[in-house]
């Protein structure tokens, strides 16, 4: 007996695959007591996060949220219904590893950096994202005052960017 849903999944899987990588900055809003990551830890699912961290918190409702330093995240805005969300979605076995954590005391805001760990990346810098620790912060942080400062973003799917990296 074949299952139907596992054989969509690993179609749904096997076509985002095929998308090419998106190297960049991603966010992902984090609720009020869930615990942002620890460890280095391998995704068992989909996560889908945005590249304006105005709709990952869903307008700063949420005081918390990752910002991921993706080296194979796969853009979906394009095809999205709704591409002004800017989604790019982790695959199931997405490597990664917490950084320090920074605040950005305009709004009291804790911005838990990740970094995605890719093996099959060659070591040494990668065009598009910050070298240093130090530019990473500085990055994130004015992309998160420019967000801000921003309008208010439709929220389409609440809960879409929100929760944990699992």
């Amino acid at each position: 007996m074949t299952d139907p849903v596992g054989a969509r999944v690993e179609r749904l899987l096997g076509a985002l695959e095929k998308l090419p990588p998106y190297v960049g900055l991603t966010y992902r809003g984090l609720p009020d007591g869930v615990t942002p990551l620890e460890e280095t830890t391998v995704t068992r699912g989909l996560n889908a996060t945005s590249q304006n961290p105005r709709v990952a918190t869903e307008n700063f409702r949420y005081l918390n949220l990752y910002a991921i330093v993706s080296k194979t995240g796969r853009a979906l805005g394009p095809l999205s219904q709704f591409p002004d969300e800017t989604e790019i979605v982790l695959l199931p076995g997405t490597m990664l590893k917490p950084l320090p954590d920074l605040t950005v005391p305009e709004r009291e805001l804790t911005v838990h950096l990740v970094e995605e760990l890719a093996v099959d990346q060659p070591a040494g810098p990668i065009d598009g994202l910050p070298q240093t620790s130090d530019e990473l912060v500085d990055v994130v942080t004015n992309a998160v005052r420019h967000s801000l400062d921003g309008p208010a973003v439709a929220v389409h799917s609440a809960g879409k960017f929100v929760g944990a990296l699992s």
